[in-house]
């Protein structure tokens, strides 16, 4: 049975470690900004794409045209850059937003969305659009996507494998430290709880028992009464026993 200070107990325990599970899933290490709904990026002008950072590694930005689950690389906007949540795209500095060459430039829709890789993740941003002058622009009949599409957060072991050697260090390292601080906590539970035992917090079913059958010895649940000896009144006596005749 575990008494109010023992439940006190166990949970102020399992606090710390379920605060710090809940930590073990960071946060999104990109979470895009702009472009967002509503957007629309003209060529041969300049555009800021913008982010929320929340890690170290460099990201790739490529732009992605079509629908949610059927998307196509329309161009790689830049192959690496800080993750330090801007990236200015210059028409001067791209051609493909220049519009200089007609087999490669973007052609006008509302299905555009910008794909962010880090670390062997993928996050988009929201449905925008593009306006190239050149085309004709966007017309009544184009079907415009909207929302966006899901990112993904699974890495392959591949790729995680590649970014922990990107980072210096083996994907054996990080299982060994993940198993030495389950055995760090496994130890640290089992010292708590040993604490918690000699503190009279928890107390077993067969310590109870003991500590009843002690008491009763002692007296305190009631008085264990000597055996009374009989004594025949009229029975004869022979070295202090009685004898007993047959009638």
């Amino acid at each position: 049975m575990y008494s109010p200070k023992a439940l006190a107990f166990l949970i102020a325990t399992c606090a710390p470690f379920s605060s710090a599970f809940s930590l073990w899933r960071r946060a999104d290490a990109v979470i895009p900004i702009s472009p967002r709904t509503g957007d629309t990026i003209v060529t041969n002008s300049n555009f800021d794409i913008l982010w929320t950072s929340n890690g170290d590694r460099n990201v790739t930005i490529s732009l992605q045209q079509g629908e949610p689950q059927n998307l196509t690389l329309a161009h790689v906007i830049t192959p690496s850059t800080p993750n330090n949540g801007s990236y200015s795209w210059r028409s001067r500095e791209d051609s493909y937003l220049r519009g200089l060459f007609k087999t490669d430039r973007p052609s006008s829709g509302c299905n555009y969305t910008m794909e962010f890789r880090t670390n062997g993740e993928t996050f988009y941003s929201s449905f925008f659009a593009i306006l190239n002058d050149d085309d004709g622009g966007i017309t009544a009949n184009m079907s415009c996507t909207i929302g966006k599409p899901k990112p993904n957060t699974e890495s392959s072991p591949a790729a995680a494998a590649a970014a922990g050697s990107r980072a210096g260090y083996s994907t054996g390292a990080l299982v060994g430290g993940i198993i030495g601080a389950a055995i760090g906590m496994a130890l640290l539970l089992g010292l708590l709880f040993f604490v918690a035992l000699k503190k009279d917090w928890i107390v077993t079913g067969k310590e109870s028992r003991r500590r009843v059958e002690q008491r009763g010895m002692a007296g305190e649940t009631g008085q264990f009464l000597p055996k009374q000896e009989v004594h025949e009144p009229n029975a004869a006596h022979i070295g202090g026993e009685p004898v007993y005749q047959m009638p």
